[in-house]
């Protein structure tokens, strides 16, 4: 495989679509959280407010609600910018939101230090929300103890991410049982430079899928500093109202039981939104060609597409709910 330059690497995830202040946010509570994360914020960023509304909804929805092909609604997701373009607010933000829902228990560490540390962690929460600062520097850390390391630590979370609705089975060690979840949802939010990514991706990656599973969200140009329009600490009340009705949907604001079962149920399974399954259908054709050629120039050019489709379906999404699918069945 020829592994591109560090230039070639930025070129290609610039090469997507970008929002700026005039953007057109999906409809619903992600387009609502959104343009919050906007308005509290003193560099506003259109590119990482939408990531940080779509991991926001995504974590609300989780264990309840399956899309349209079974994907569920967690996200591995890495928001992407220069030093000094303003990600600490975004980064920050889901953790007031997720505890202005009611759902302080669902966040997680800042970091994990190891392979033992995130099983550990599912076994405690099983649907944790992590937000991770200088995610690449930390994923290159935990990568650094070797050969073995690598492929655990990725095994792992690979193996959270595909587990759906299925029951996950940890690692046996010699003096410590396997521990089980049904139903496991880890999610992050990640902040990273382009540099500090790309230094962290090898042919192993992205050969075993973990590259595959997050969903890279790049800013918009660095806008002026401004004086934020609304107190981040002080969220409206019609948006309070918004993020606690989709933490109770359904009637239930916690997730269904799973004792005694090894799989759990969705309570809502979501049809298609207007025009979403024809953009699905090119966005998985795009994929599957790109899988085929990795190795050619052609295979790396289709990324530029299978983002534009990727945030086309997005726009598609008449609700939150089905805008936080869409971007992992793109997956499935």
């Amino acid at each position: 495989m020829v592994e591109p330059t560090l230039d070639a690497f930025v070129d290609e995830l610039q090469a997507g679509p970008t929002y700026d202040d005039t953007a057109e946010f999906p409809p619903g509570l992600v387009g609502d959280v959104a343009r919050y994360a906007m308005q509290t914020s003193r560099h506003p960023n259109a590119g990482l407010a939408l990531g940080t509304a779509l991991s926001v909804c995504g974590k609300l929805c989780d264990r309840r609600i399956a899309g349209p092909t079974g994907s569920t609604t967690v996200l591995y997701l890495m928001m992407l910018g220069p030093t000094g373009v303003g990600k600490q607010h975004y980064l920050v933000l889901p953790k007031v939101l997720l505890a202005e829902a009611g759902k302080q228990d669902l966040i997680g560490p800042g970091t994990l230090a190891s392979v033992q540390a995130l099983e550990a962690l599912v076994g405690r929460q099983p649907n944790p929300h992590c937000a991770l600062d200088e995610a690449g520097i930390m994923l290159s850390q935990m990568l650094a103890g070797g050969q073995n390391a690598n492929a655990s630590i990725m095994r792992v979370t690979n193996a959270l991410w595909g587990a759906l609705w299925d029951r996950y089975d940890g690692v046996e060690r010699a003096r410590d049982a396997a521990g089980n979840v049904v139903g496991p949802a880890f999610a992050f939010i990640g902040a990273s430079t382009p540099r500090e990514l790309y230094e962290m991706l090898s042919s192993d990656q992205i050969g075993n899928g973990f590259i595959n599973r997050l969903l890279v969200v790049t800013a918009s140009s660095k806008a002026a500093e401004r004086a934020p329009m609304l107190r981040g600490d002080a969220v409206p009340l019609e948006l309070s109202n918004g993020l606690r009705a989709l933490a109770a949907f359904g009637g239930r604001s916690e997730p269904n039981s799973t004792e005694g079962r090894v799989r759990l149920e969705p309570i809502l399974r979501l049809g298609w939104g207007p025009r979403a399954e024809t953009v699905y259908d090119q966005l998985s054709s795009e994929m599957k060609l790109g899988k085929s050629d990795r190795s050619s120039g052609e295979g790396r050019s289709r990324c530029g597409r299978v983002t534009k489709l990727s945030k086309a379906w997005i726009s598609t999404a008449p609700t939150s709910i089905s805008a936080s699918c869409a971007t992992q069945s793109t997956r499935r």
